[in-house]
């Protein structure tokens, strides 16, 4: 047998926390609690300016460094419990356009990628503000991401991969 590997602590993590049930473990009400201190702490965030600059300064060893970094942990901390627990509860279920829509999700991952890039480099020359470039380029991959994975999901030879 060849040499063991060892899987990386994020990895492990993921693996021991679905095989203890740890997430699906988490009470309802604590998710919410987490959700709210995401929403606030995202809020405080754009309140600030939208960047941590506002915090960490010019970064380096220094205190607002190292508040920055805390605040950063706990709003994804925050966000991630929040949001599984929001889906878990609220929005674990699916319709007939839903259910088609994920079935296709796997290959939407695979070719949104040249359509978005497509997309980017057509708005360039109008030099759009970045909202609403990321809204018109979110609009239109996704308007043509998924039809286009349902039709390569449909072809012999991407059937059995897709």
């Amino acid at each position: 047998m060849g040499p063991r590997r060892r899987a990386c602590g994020p990895a492990l993590a993921g693996i021991l926390a679905h095989r203890h049930g740890w997430l699906t473990a988490i009470p309802a009400r604590t998710g919410y609690v987490w959700l709210a201190g995401g929403v606030a702490g995202s809020l405080l965030l754009f309140a600030a300016g939208g960047t941590g600059a506002f915090w960490y300064g010019t970064g380096g060893l220094t205190v607002q460094a190292a508040l920055w970094a805390v605040y950063e942990t706990f709003l994804c901390t925050a966000l991630c419990l929040g949001l599984l627990t929001l889906f878990r509860e609220r929005l674990n279920h699916e319709g007939p356009v839903l259910g088609s829509l994920a079935g296709s999700a796997f290959t939407v991952y695979i070719v949104h990628l040249p359509i978005v890039v497509a997309f980017q480099f057509a708005l360039s020359p109008l030099d759009p503000a970045p909202l609403t470039a990321w809204v018109l380029v979110t609009a239109a991959a996704i308007a043509l991401s998924f039809p286009l994975a349902g039709r390569l999901r449909r072809l012999p030879g991407f059937r059995a991969v897709l």
